[in-house]
C-alpha cells in the first residue's frame, strides 16, 4: 500500500510539474495553431532553435529560441545558432527551420528563423520578410507545413474561430500577428513603474492610476503619489480642444506609455466594470484601487472626497464634453466633463 500512495504521489507531483512548465502542448485547433504557455522560458527543457512558447512572465510575450536565449519574435534575435532545416515537433514543442530561405515561394502564411537577418520570418505572397515590415497578407485559412514540410505555415484570417483557446496565434491581414489570451500579467514594468495589475469583469486592468508611483491603500488616500498624471481629452502639445471626436488611437496616453495593446476604457467599458461590482465604491476600491484622486481643473481639488477618470468616448460635442467615471462619498456612476478639464486615467488591455 505504501508503495502504492507513492507511486500515486510522484505521478501528482510530475503531473504538477508539466502542467506549471506547459499550460497546454503544441496543437492545432480549427485550423490555428496553439503554442505552450510557459510560466518562465527556465523551465523549458533542452529547446531546440527555432521553438516558439508564449512566456507568462514577460507579459505573454511570444518568444523564439536563438540557441542560446530567448527573444521577442519581433526583436533582432542576435546570434542564431541551430541546423533544424524543417519544421519539428518535439516533447509537444514546435520549432520553426533555421536558415536562409528567402529564395523559396511557398504559401503565403509560412514562416522560417533566419541565421541572415536574425529574424522571425513570414512569406507575403511576394517575398520573406520581417514580421515588422509586413503591411498586408492575403487570407489563407488553415494551417500546417508547406513547401514539403520545410515551412510552418500561419492561417491569416481577420476572426478567429470561437474555438480558439489561450495560447492560439494567428496573422492578421493587416501584417499583424495575434495571440488569443485572456489571462492577466501579474505586473507590467514601464520605465521606473511596476504597474499591478488585474482582471476584473473579464479584463486586465491596471490597478493604479497611469503615472501613478505608488497604489492607493485607501478609498480616501490622498498621497500625491497615488494619484498620477492628470490629461485633458484628447488633447497633445500645441492643438485646441474643439474638436468633434472621440478620443484618438494615436494620442491615447495608455497605448502611448504601456503599447499597442493597451487603451483607455470606453464608456461601455467602464459601465460593464462598475455594474459588475454592483455600483458599489468600496468594492470598485477592493477590485482596482479606485479612489478619491480627485480632477485638475486650476490645481487639483477633491483629492480625498471624490475620484474621476476619463473614458475614451465623447458624449456632447456642443458643449465639449466627454464620458468619465466618478465616485462620490455615496456612489459610483458615469458623468460628463468639460474636455478642458484634467483628470487621471485608468488603462485596459485589448
Amino acid at each position: 500500500m505504501k508503495k502504492n500512495i507513492s507511486a500515486i504521489m510522484l505521478s501528482g507531483l510530475m503531473l504538477f510539474l508539466l502542467l506549471k512548465v506547459h499550460a497546454q502542448q503544441f496543437e492545432i485547433i480549427d485550423g490555428i495553431p496553439h503554442f505552450p504557455i510557459v510560466d518562465s522560458t527556465d523551465d523549458v527543457v533542452s529547446p531546440e532553435t527555432g521553438t516558439i512558447v508564449i512566456n507568462a512572465g514577460d507579459e505573454f510575450n511570444i518568444v523564439i529560441y536563438n540557441g542560446s536565449t530567448w527573444k521577442s519574435i519581433y526583436e533582432v534575435a542576435g546570434d542564431v545558432t541551430g541546423t533544424g532545416t524543417t519544421f519539428s515537433i518535439k516533447n509537444s514543442l514546435a520549432a520553426i527551420p533555421v536558415g536562409d530561405y528567402s529564395a523559396l515561394s511557398p504559401d503565403v502564411g509560412s514562416t522560417y528563423f533566419s541565421d541572415t537577418e536574425k529574424a522571425f520570418m513570414v512569406y507575403d505572397g511576394t517575398s520573406f520578410k520581417k514580421l515588422s515590415e509586413i503591411t498586408a497578407l492575403a487570407e489563407t485559412a488553415g494551417t500546417g507545413v508547406s513547401h514539403q514540410g520545410r515551412f510552418f505555415k500561419f492561417p491569416v484570417v481577420a476572426t478567429p474561430p470561437a474555438s480558439i483557446e489561450n495560447g492560439g496565434i494567428y496573422l492578421k491581414p493587416d501584417g499583424n500577428i495575434k495571440l488569443q489570451n485572456d489571462l492577466c500579467p501579474t505586473t507590467i514594468t514601464r520605465g521606473a513603474i511596476t504597474y499591478e495589475v488585474v482582471k476584473a469583469n473579464g479584463r486586465c486592468w491596471l490597478a493604479r492610476n497611469l503615472g501613478a508611483t505608488a497604489q492607493a491603500t485607501s478609498l480616501a488616500d490622498g498621497n500625491p503619489d497615488a494619484i498620477g498624471s492628470a490629461y485633458q481629452f484628447n488633447l497633445t502639445s500645441g492643438q485646441n480642444i474643439d474638436e468633434n471626436k472621440h478620443w484618438e488611437p494615436d494620442k491615447d496616453p495608455c497605448t502611448q506609455n504601456l503599447g499597442a495593446d493597451w487603451s483607455l476604457p470606453t464608456a461601455s467599458e467602464w459601465s460593464s466594470f462598475y455594474g459588475s461590482v454592483g455600483y458599489s465604491k468600496d468594492a470598485a476600491f477592493n477590485v482596482l484601487k479606485l479612489h478619491y484622486n480627485g480632477r485638475y481643473l486650476r490645481g487639483w481639488v477633491s483629492v480625498g472626497t471624490e475620484g474621476y477618470w476619463w473614458s475614451s468616448t465623447q458624449v456632447e460635442p456642443k458643449r465639449g464634453q466627454s464620458t468619465n467615471i466618478a465616485i462620490h462619498i455615496s456612489s459610483i456612476r458615469a458623468s460628463s466633463e468639460s474636455k478642458e478639464n484634467s483628470m487621471p486615467v485608468r488603462c485596459i488591455k485589448d
